[in-house]
């Protein structure tokens, strides 16, 4: 099964880079999809992808729509509102409900950097960005389409607040396509295995996920490790900015602790992870996980094994409207 829906995340993102016009889809693959199960978790995943969104926190998204039909798209780019699913507002997510007959089976995603989202500069990023509001438009998770139907008054006021309106709706188009495709693929699946059988396999491959990374991870000894380090300064002041992270590894099982990290800066290099175990804590320890075995199955179950705590108004744990524009460079 794993097999299955890598080939289907697999494809979802083959239509996507086909589709759109943008340069960070097609040149940077600045994009990412695939398939979250009921509980809001990944199950399947495009190895072609960059792994710094396989554990996307989409639950509390999906929470906030009980009643999807099939034909319905949520799209959102919010950090705050989305809690944490969006990390700057440049980054566009859409999850899609897929329905064998009238049974919920999962959710297509995906998001897109988009070229510019509005804001005080073109391409919507600049590091002396201090709130949010100077970074673009917020779009708080709606319905991009409800029944298959489009939201023109959503297409009227994004376009309206961009300054690349034909290629972004070129690339929200490319999404919603590429999610159509995924969503056959699923449907073929679930006519081949059965609904409960697929059901039972999202639970599975996370779980096999788990095992696989604590093997991996007991390789590592036992113990307490500090370190930290040093942005140079938030652009606006000549003051370095500190990450500091106390990582504990007992038997296979990580926990990061960014106590005394610095405060939250007036700049856009915070980071909203919202006090979760964040995609942009873990990209680092995918890529040493992976490493040493590649057969580990890319998944939400991958993060199982680790915890963090990342106090709230820290640089690595911002709060509203703490710009975010660039804080890749903070998890860097």
């Amino acid at each position: 099964m794993n097999k299955k829906v890598t080939a289907i995340a697999d494809e979802i993102s083959a239509t996507l880079l086909r589709s759109s016009r943008s340069i960070y889809v097609n040149e940077a693959a600045d994009f990412a999809v695939g398939l979250i199960d009921l509980k809001g978790e990944m199950f399947g995943w495009a190895p072609e992808n960059k792994t710094t969104s396989i554990n996307v926190p989409a639950a509390h998204t999906l929470s906030l729509f009980p009643d999807l039909v099939d034909g319905d798209v949520i799209i959102t780019n919010d950090p705050y509102l989305s809690q944490g699913m969006s990390t700057h507002l440049p980054d566009l997510h859409l999850i899609q409900p897929y329905f064998y007959g009238d049974t919920l089976v999962c959710y297509g995603w995906c998001f897109v950097h988009f070229m510019d989202v509005g804001g005080r500069v073109p391409g919507s990023i600049a590091p002396s960005n201090h709130e949010l509001f100077q970074e673009g438009i917020r779009i708080p998770p709606m319905k991009l389409a409800s029944g298959g139907e489009i939201n023109q008054d959503f297409i009227t006021i994004f376009q309206a607040n961009c300054r690349l309106p034909h290629i972004n709706m070129r690339d929200v188009e490319s999404m919603k396509g590429a999610l159509g495709v995924g969503r056959q693929r699923v449907l073929d699946t679930v006519e081949q295995y059965g609904v409960k059988d697929f059901l039972a396999s999202h639970e599975a491959l996370k779980d096999y996920a788990a095992i696989k990374v604590r093997e991996v991870l007991r390789r590592l000894p036992d113990g307490t490790y500090v370190f930290w380090e040093y942005i140079d300064s938030d652009g606006r002041s000549r003051i370095p900015v500190r990450v500091r992270v106390r990582l504990t590894v007992d038997d296979g099982r990580l926990h990061f602790d960014f106590t005394g990290t610095d405060p939250a800066v007036a700049a856009s290099y915070n980071i909203p992870t919202m006090g979760t175990l964040h995609n942009m804590f873990t990209r680092r320890i995918t890529t040493f996980v992976r490493t040493h075995d590649p057969t580990v199955p890319l998944n939400a179950g991958t993060y199982r094994p680790m915890s963090c705590t990342s106090p709230p108004g820290t640089l690595i744990n911002a709060e509203f409207p703490d710009a975010v524009g660039l804080r890749f460079n903070s998890a860097t």
